[in-house]
């Protein structure tokens, strides 16, 4: 098995970064926005590895089980920029090094993947190990369904049409555990945004999620979801009520130590500055980020970006520039967010920063006192607001404001709309 995962280290080692790793460090930030570079992991992951190992010991042991398991569900959730496309690709190097029996079919899931067979057959010739491809093409001869597999023996499999999506399925099943195989192969589908996939197939006349959960498809699949906060619920229409609690990994910011490790070392090695300089600037960002990776990765993506034309060295002036574009492109993020909830109208971004600034939960009651809407008005905005990450649920039908940042913006942009509002 993978050796565990280890954090970023002590701040000591943080100065004396190896070429080889600074050189990692900074073809991650500064390329981020290449396609090829989006699913390479953070070289500078820390703070996530007991959740990260412990999803990958259960997929280890489904890979020496004999046959497909029930409960094998993973999931990562959270507020927006909490790190869960990022577990998920680090999730996949993982796997990568682990000790396996027969290397596993790692597939990443959408919607099709998850209502239709013939597109969880077709990912799985695709992204298969050789052997399991040319089983897949062998097995399709005289079939009366088409999975839309290219084959140079045909193009169908079996005899009698499945009147089901789920028959489907369990003849895929059948097909990739012939040949008098002792194992199954080990399936890991992984599923990222995860509230809008799960939505979209409980509007399908067939879903996969809970016959996998329950290991009755035949597949020997782990599955691993990454969403927002309202993702467990979504999770649970869909037929898998109850999740192992050692399965469900709610992401919240990282511990102050973690973020300032990432920072320091991410400056060290894409900087020329001394450690005071570089202590100081990581404050700054660590300030910024406030624990949320997608905010310290925004920050230092910036920082690398305005140092790498200048052979990776950067002034004060240089570093103040990079943290001006970072706010920016904050502000942008937190912008598309609010778009996502159409139902809140601008006019009710002060009304809504004062409720939300409430030291204990609000409830959609709550938000319709304060806007003065309906029950089912507050009840859909509420809905919508936590899809568009502007709530986190906290169970019991309470929620907050998950980012404090974000809250601050929403403020700071409803005191604009009233004093524009006063001089009309």
């Amino acid at each position: 098995m993978r050796k565990a995962v280890t954090g970023s280290g002590t701040l000591a080692h943080m100065m004396d970064v190896s070429s080889e790793r600074a050189q990692a460090i900074r073809e991650y930030f500064a390329n981020q926005y290449d396609r090829a570079n989006r699913r390479k992991p953070n070289p500078l992951f820390a703070g996530r590895d007991e959740e990260l190992n412990r999803v990958l010991r259960y997929a280890v042991a489904l890979d020496r089980a004999e046959h497909p398991e029930e409960n094998m569900t993973a999931l990562f959730y959270g507020a927006p920029g909490s790190g869960k496309s990022e577990m998920l690709t680090q999730l996949r190097a993982a796997l990568r090094d682990a000790d396996w029996t027969e290397p596993p079919v790692i597939l990443t899931g959408r919607t099709d993947m998850l209502t239709e067979a013939a597109a969880m057959a077709k990912a799985i010739h695709r992204q298969a190990p050789p052997e399991i491809a040319d089983r897949l093409n062998a097995m399709m001869k005289d079939t009366q369904w088409s999975l839309g597999i290219p084959s140079v023996i045909g193009a169908q499999w079996k005899n009698l049409t499945p009147r089901s999506e789920i028959g489907k399925l369990v003849d895929v099943a059948e097909c990739l555990t012939g040949w008098g195989r002792r194992r199954t192969p080990t399936i890991i589908l992984m599923v990222d945004e995860a509230q809008e996939e799960l939505r979209e197939a409980l509007t399908k006349p067939e879903c996969f999620v809970r016959h996998l959960h329950k290991a009755e498809t035949g597949l020997k699949v782990l599955t691993v979801y990454g969403g927002l906060g309202n993702t467990p619920t979504i999770l649970a229409k869909c037929g898998v009520t109850r999740p192992g609690q050692h399965m469900r990994f709610p992401l919240k910011r990282l511990g102050h130590d973690d973020a300032r490790n990432i920072a320091t070392e991410a400056l060290a090695a894409t900087t020329d500055k001394p450690g005071g300089v570089i202590a100081m600037w990581a404050g700054e960002i660590v300030e910024f980020a406030q624990g949320w990776p997608a905010h310290l990765n925004t920050a230092l993506r910036a920082v690398a970006t305005h140092a790498q034309p200048n052979g990776w060295c950067l002034d004060p002036d240089g570093f103040n520039s990079a943290m001006t574009t970072a706010h920016e492109n904050r502000r942008t993020y937190y912008e598309d967010r609010l778009d996502r909830c159409e139902r809140l109208d601008p006019r009710q971004y002060s009304r809504w920063a004062a409720l939300m600034r409430r030291t204990h939960p609000v409830r959609a009651h709550n938000v319709g006192a304060a806007l003065g809407l309906s029950d089912d008005e507050a009840n859909a905005l509420t809905a919508e607001a936590v899809g568009a990450g502007l709530l986190e649920p906290l169970g019991g039908r309470k929620y907050a404001t998950p980012i404090p940042s974000l809250l601050r913006h929403i403020e700071a942009e409803g005191v604009l709309i009233d004093r524009e509002d006063d001089l009309e």
